[in-house]
C-alpha cells in the first residue's frame, strides 16, 4: 500500500523510446507504515517493451522493493519477473503467451 501518512512519498520516472524499443525505470520511496514515518519502502520497477518487426512484440517487466521495518534494524524485501510476447501470422490472427 503507498500513500499513508500524508503521502510522503517521492517518484521518479524515466523512459527511452526508440523505434524498436522502449524502455522504462520507476522509483518510488517513502514512508509508509501507519501512523508513523519511520521504516521507508523502496520499489524499482522496469520494464522493457522489444518491437522488432511489425508481427512481433514482448516485454520483461522486474520489480525490486524493500521495505525498512519500524523499530530496530532489519528488512524485509521482495522481487517480481513478468514477461509476455505476441506473434501475428495473419491480420486477423495473433498468438499471445505470458508468465
Amino acid at each position: 500500500m503507498w500513500g499513508n501518512n500524508d503521502l510522503k512519498n517521492i517518484g521518479v520516472t524515466a523512459a527511452v523510446t526508440e523505434s524498436k524499443y522502449t524502455w522504462s525505470v520507476n522509483y518510488y520511496e517513502g514512508p509508509n507504515h501507519a501512523g508513523t514515518t519511520a521504516g521507508k519502502r523502496n520499489l524499482v520497477d522496469t520494464t522493457l517493451l522489444l518491437t522488432p518487426n511489425s508481427k512481433v512484440n514482448f516485454y520483461i517487466n522486474a520489480d525490486y522493493a524493500r521495505d525498512n521495518n519500524t523499530a530496530g534494524s532489519g528488512y524485509s524485501s521482495w522481487y517480481g519477473l513478468a514477461g509476455a510476447g505476441a506473434h501475428s501470422t495473419l491480420q486477423q490472427v495473433r498468438s499471445l503467451a505470458a508468465g
